[in-house]
Parts: C-alpha cells; structure tokens; sequence
C-alpha cells in the first residue's frame, strides 16, 4: 500500500494512504518525514502517523540511529535497541535515512533494522518496483506514475525529502 524509496541522496514515498473501509477509501497524506531537529528523515510503510505519534517514532528512530552508529552494528532486531515500543507505533517497514547513511526497516519474522548506505532501496507494496524501475534510468515522476497503475493501493503522487540538505546527526543519548 505504499512505495517508499532511497534512490541517488533522496527519500520519496508516495501520498496514497488507504483506508480498509467498505468500499475501500484513499486520503492524501505524507509518508515521509523529517524530524523536527532536521538531521534525519524517515519513510513508514503501515499506519498512517498522526502529528502526535510524530514525536514518538523520532524519539525511537533517534535511539535507533544512535545504537546502530555507536555500535557500528549493520544488522540488529528492534526490540533489542528498544524493547518497549507503545502499540501503536508500527514498525513493520521503512527507511530511516540521516545526512550520510542509509537504514531500511524490514519485518522478516521480526522488525530488522539494517545498513544500506549509498544504495538504492525500496519498501512497501510498490517500493521494490519503483527502485527497479529507477534503476534501470526512469525518472522519479515516470517510475511513480507507473506503480500508480500497477498497485491500486500505491500512489503516483509523490514526495522527496533530500539527504543532503539535513542537517548533521549528533548523538545525544546514553547508547
């Protein structure tokens, strides 16, 4: 239900958010964010975040990001970084990303946090597709207008955020 993607210094994720009604309804909404100290930005696929679960996935993807730098870890399960998690934040998939690194969130039987810097990656029902399409030299408005008309769930509207114009990521936590 959702294409987010790291492509070439620059997070996109579609604005199609779907809601599992009868008949099924579509709102236009944000799947990427920047944190409100600028110095990362971060695409969910799953729920849509409200503006005061905001702050609470930043609070856990700043512990995140500061485990896996501190500890120079490429591959960790979630719950060890951050063992208590509301239930309403939903970490199933996405892609965290700072000013120079890269981090996908994958669930493959439980919430993975990997390192993929510098490399084109994608998430959600659409995201694979629209990275292999601009890997192969599509650009983003053509590849988001395609998966637009392959996944009914998966918007060809889009946003991006850039990674170069965040700002530094300091560490300021106790990991």
């Amino acid at each position: 239900m959702t294409a987010i993607v790291f492509h070439q210094g620059k997070l996109m994720g579609d604005r199609k958010h779907t809601i599992l009604t009868n008949p099924t309804t579509f709102v236009d909404g944000s799947k990427i964010f920047i944190s409100d100290d600028k110095s990362f930005a971060y695409g969910v696929a799953g729920r849509s975040i409200t503006p005061e679960q905001q702050v609470q996935y930043e609070n856990i993807i700043r512990t995140l990001l500061e485990y896996m730098i501190v500890h120079g870890d490429d591959r960790k399960n979630i719950k060890e970084i951050v063992p208590k998690m509301d239930e309403n934040i939903d970490f199933t998939t996405g892609i965290l990303v700072t000013r120079c690194r890269q981090y996908i969130i994958q669930d493959i039987g439980k919430g993975i946090i990997r390192r993929l810097d510098g490399a084109s990656h994608g998430t959600g029902t659409g995201g694979n597709i629209v990275v292999s399409m601009l890997r192969c030299g599509m650009l983003p408005h053509a590849a988001f207008d395609r998966i637009g008309k392959l996944d009914h769930l998966t918007g060809s509207v889009f946003d991006t955020i850039e990674a170069k114009r965040l700002r530094p990521f300091v560490i300021k936590g106790g990991n």
